[in-house]
């Protein structure tokens, strides 16, 4: 079932090859959670000197 659409932006300014380097990027998307249950979300980051995009898909058990 869907439940909401969150959009937000963020910027994550560095050069390319220290952004290559980590392994992982972390940020935060406040989002108040209604109901118990498994929450999926559909995360895309865009790079904004190219066209390319990235998908991933998390989820979070409350």
């Amino acid at each position: 079932k869907k439940v909401d659409v969150v959009e937000t932006q963020k910027s994550l300014v560095m050069d390319k090859d220290e952004l290559l380097k980590m392994k992982n990027i972390e940020f935060s998307i406040p989002y108040p959670v209604s109901q118990k249950g498994k929450y999926y979300f559909d995360v895309v980051i865009e790079d904004k000197n190219s066209t390319a995009k990235y998908r991933n898909f998390v989820s979070h058990k409350v």
